[in-house]
């Protein structure tokens, strides 16, 4: 069957991703940057003609297009693609099969998947995988498609998270150490398609809201508005010659137990390393945990949640340093505002002290304003910080403990 010729319009963006030679390609943009419609079409030319990239020619295989969900998967990046297909007419050449999520022509196959069901992730293979919107998607995922995928990988974000693995894993590190990433940026500047009513709310951003255009107008990746815990530096480990060493703890059992091991170097650096993160943890299973990965219990004093004193009495017969922390009126601010006046450090094994950073915002009040309120979640990790903090540190200036944010001591 031939097909129609076609003369479709393209942007920068799709001649850099056609002409990379890089296993993993990461397109990092701002809004209406052309990112997703130009690699649509880049797997809309293979699926017609079996040139998926600048020489690189694959006549028969399967291109895998994953998100989160399934069913999102329908309703953004499937219905893009079906509109380029209907925009090219080349509904009546490709066909749509199996339940409406593969798209054929002769012995290529375009699919869209979700990633929700793992088990069919580790089952899978493909020729190419693109991960749309991958910052939805974890590393785990990404590293079972990557162990799947012969020959390359796409990924695109709107890159609102600075600590998302993409930028973490790949960006900052496998970029540097395997050399088998690149990262393409891209904002509406690359899209020279859109109307001028367009650009103008874009760039209206810039003086509205200097963060959002920071990630919708610049492709950078920006900061999470409200964070209690604005600012952490990620590090290789501890380091030697750290003063106030302790611990903190925080219980739970639906909810996960923390440890959190702190320590300062210069008066003002704090270090923090994550011990423990688990749930339906009692007793003796954090007593052999612990034992397990050697944490010091004879050397660290643990300053823990004082609402359980029957957990921290069965530790200290375990041979735990351990007591209570103090609590009160105001100490939840107090605390958080202790932390913040140091400049925090956080160890890179410490997966979840660093993603609640991210989440562990406060509460917006109907104004649209900030409250001196945490929002109650994604908070364990940063709770045995802070009783951590209680126990160890002193302010380096005073602090109103009426409740003010940081920032307001």
């Amino acid at each position: 069957m031939s097909l129609p010729l076609m003369d479709y319009k393209v942007t920068h963006v799709y001649h850099k991703n056609w002409f990379s030679k890089a296993r993993v390609v990461i397109n990092r943009g701002g809004t209406r940057s052309s990112k997703t419609y130009s690699i649509c079409q880049q797997l809309i030319h293979w699926l017609c003609f079996g040139e998926i990239r600048n020489g690189h020619f694959l006549m028969e295989g399967r291109v895998s297009v994953f998100r989160k969900y399934r069913a999102t998967s329908k309703v953004t990046v499937m219905r893009e693609f079906e509109a380029i297909i209907a925009e090219y007419g080349l509904g009546k050449y490709i066909k749509k099969t199996k339940g409406n999520l593969n798209f054929t022509f002769k012995n290529r196959v375009v699919e869209f998947m979700g990633a929700d069901d793992l088990a069919k992730v580790h089952g899978y293979k493909a020729n190419v995988v693109y991960m749309n919107e991958a910052d939805e998607l974890d590393y785990n995922t990404f590293r079972q498609l990557d162990f799947r995928c012969t020959d390359f990988m796409i990924i695109d974000l709107n890159p609102k998270d600075p600590y998302t693995w993409i930028n973490t894993k790949l960006e900052k590190k496998r970029a540097r150490t395997k050399g088998d990433v690149e990262t393409i940026v891209s904002t509406y500047k690359d899209n020279p398609y859109l109307t001028a009513a367009q650009i103008s709310s874009i760039e209206y951003t810039k003086t509205e809201d200097p963060d959002y255009w920071n990630v919708y107008g610049l492709g950078q990746y920006g900061k999470v508005f409200g964070l209690v815990i604005p600012e952490i530096k990620i590090v290789a480990e501890m380091p030697d010659q750290l003063k106030y060493k302790g611990a903190g703890m925080d219980f739970g059992f639906n909810d996960p137990t923390t440890l959190i091991e702190g320590g300062v170097l210069n008066r003002k650096d704090l270090f923090l390393d994550e011990w423990l993160h688990a749930s339906y943890m009692k007793t003796n299973d954090i007593d052999v945990t612990l034992r397990v990965m050697e944490f010091p219990r004879r050397e660290l004093l643990i300053q823990a949640d004082s609402a359980n004193p029957g957990m921290i009495a069965e530790l200290k017969d375990r041979r735990f340093k351990i007591q209570g922390v103090k609590k009160g009126a105001g100490s939840l601010l107090y605390g958080i505002n202790l932390l913040n006046q140091y400049n925090i450090h956080v160890t890179e094994r410490s997966a979840n002290l660093i993603k609640e950073q991210t989440k562990y915002v406060y509460k917006v009040g109907k104004d649209g304003s900030l409250t001196n309120e945490p929002v109650d979640a994604w908070n364990h990790c940063w709770d045995g910080a802070r009783y951590y903090g209680r126990g160890n540190l002193k302010p380096i200036v005073p602090i109103n403990k009426r409740g003010q944010r940081h920032g307001t001591v």
